[in-house]
């Protein structure tokens, strides 16, 4: 199987799960929110991010381990490949227990994160569940997802995590229906997150059986030396991108309350599922691209790297617009009008999500070129910057200031750094072009942005058409402003090419 048929399946994979995980999220949360309310939605978010700081214990080790996969798998070298994985594993299961032990610490804690307090349920309970759902993270046998990936096989994985939102979310609907009792859904979750890792590592034990034994194949110093050096430099990455996921919830529950940290989080339901489903298209190509570095052409690495970011400054695009302008009106829909914050709000999360975005395909190239050590320090600065702005513009803008301070650490940091640091280590070329290119992406995805609103404004119809509408204005706007400016460049001849062998292929 070619390089391009895996990662066409692999996204046709995630296209799949995405898909499912988005609409058992929306079901789940209309349920949810009937049953139990949009404070219940507060304590979820908020304690979700509490334990994704502490998810940061695994100090980047995985995608290091990740990393050094690509060569042996590609290589069909056993012994090294046994060898990289008995070592994550006994990683994790010090991580399990580390972070068992910190979230155990944090517990007294706990009531001053929640400004005014709960009594909806007994916070400590609730947060013992979602610290076991974590801690079960590593030690039931999460970590053979890894080999899967780096194998260019993830489809299989999504196919496991299609099926575990389907089965979690009904269950889950069954008991709020039933009982209506908070502490019984997320057992649910509990139960099927760890089955659904048992599932995980026993079809990784049938694909890859010398897993299960005890072959004499170690590691050399210098080898785990590397692997650690290169995980710390990525720990700082995780810093960055945990405290950029989880320092909303944290500053708005201790400064203003749980109901705002709910309603939010009907808001984050949309950035979070448009990111995840586009992400994982991209993500579906990170093995593909480790392959093609191991391959050492930086030329056609370079070409494909300027065609990806193009596809997603087109889907980010987008689904930037898409939120900015639309969101409010899905909402009002979808659950109903008092659950609206604001106009302003959709719009910087779209900003936030699309800075994201972009940043995500440059982390994957910069993953797959081992690029650990070169920018380490740049996550620290975003993460300073994020903290204290998110603390300072709370007082004064409340919600607004807190989602402005995270797009303010992400143009001062990562937006421009990391894009020069894969220019200049694995294509050893100019990040000129890069630059140029996308600041007129940004300029026409702003015109597009403007064109959908002046129409939304303008219709005087039913919301549902007119949410029909605006999504036609936004995606055919942008398709054809990005095709008729760049359908000539290379890298949108490359896409081009490649979905035509891929369609030629099918027919066949």
């Amino acid at each position: 199987m070619s390089r391009v048929e895996k990662i066409a399946k692999n996204y046709s994979g995630e296209v799949l799960n995405q898909g499912m995980t988005a609409l058992c999220s929306f079901i789940g949360r209309t349920v949810f929110i009937r049953m139990l309310g949009t404070e219940y939605l507060g304590i979820s978010g908020l304690y979700t991010n509490v334990l994704s700081i502490l998810s940061l214990t695994d100090l980047g080790i995985g995608s290091s381990i990740v990393f050094s996969l690509y060569k042996p798998l590609r290589d069909k070298n056993e012994g090294k490949i046994y060898a990289l994985m008995n070592l994550y594993k006994k990683v994790y299961r010090i991580i399990g227990c580390g972070v068992a032990f910190l979230g155990c610490l944090l517990m007294p804690l706990l009531p001053r994160l929640m400004n005014g307090g709960t009594d909806l349920v007994n916070i400590y309970v609730v947060y013992l569940i979602y610290l076991s759902q974590s801690v079960a993270s590593y030690l039931f046998l999460a970590y053979h997802m890894s080999i899967i990936q780096a194998d260019q096989k993830s489809y299989i994985l999504s196919i496991i995590n299609s099926a575990n939102s389907i089965i979690t979310t009904i269950v889950q609907i069954v008991v709020l229906i039933l009982t209506r009792n908070y502490i019984l859904y997320l057992l649910v979750a509990l139960a099927t997150n760890i089955l659904k890792n048992v599932v995980i590592g026993i079809v990784s034990w049938k694909m890859y059986p010398y897993l299960r034994k005890k072959l004499p194949d170690k590691l050399s110093d210098q080898e785990v030396g590397t692997i650690f050096k290169n995980s710390g430099a990525l720990m700082i990455y995780r810093v960055n991108s945990t405290v950029m996921n989880a320092c909303d919830n944290l500053v708005l529950s201790s400064f203003i309350g749980l109901n705002i940290v709910g309603l939010y989080s009907n808001y984050l339901i949309f950035s979070k599922n448009f990111t995840n489903f586009i992400n994982n298209i991209f993500s579906s190509m990170k093995a593909s691209v480790g392959d093609l570095h191991a391959e050492g052409n930086s030329e056609r690495e370079y070409q494909i790297f300027l065609s990806c970011n193009f596809m997603g400054a087109v889907i980010y695009g987008i689904a930037a617009v898409g939120l900015a302008v639309i969101a409010n009106d899905v909402i009002t829909v979808w659950i109903g009008s008092q659950y609206i914050i604001s106009d302003v709000l959709p719009v910087l999360l779209a900003i936030s999500m699309y800075l994201a975005g972009i940043q995500h395909i440059n982390s994957i190239f910069r993953d797959a070129a081992g690029l650990f050590q070169q920018a380490k320090y740049r996550p620290l600065f975003a993460t300073i910057i994020n903290v204290s702005l998110s603390i300072f513009l709370v007082k004064d803008y409340g919600i607004h200031g807190v989602v402005a301070a995270t797009v303010i650490s992400q143009m001062a940091t990562y937006l421009w750094f990391d894009p020069i640091i894969l220019c200049k280590y694995a294509f050893e070329i100019s990040s000129a072009k890069y630059f140029k290119r996308n600041a007129a992406y940004a300029a026409v995805l702003i015109f597009a942005g403007i064109l959908t609103y002046m129409v939304k404004i303008m219709l005087n119809i039913p919301i549902l058409i007119r949410i029909g509408v605006e999504i036609l204005v936004c995606v055919g706007s942008i398709l054809a402003m990005f095709f008729g400016i760049w359908g000539r460049t290379e890298e949108a001849n490359y896409l081009k090419c490649t979905v035509m062998k891929r369609i030629m292929r099918t027919k066949r």
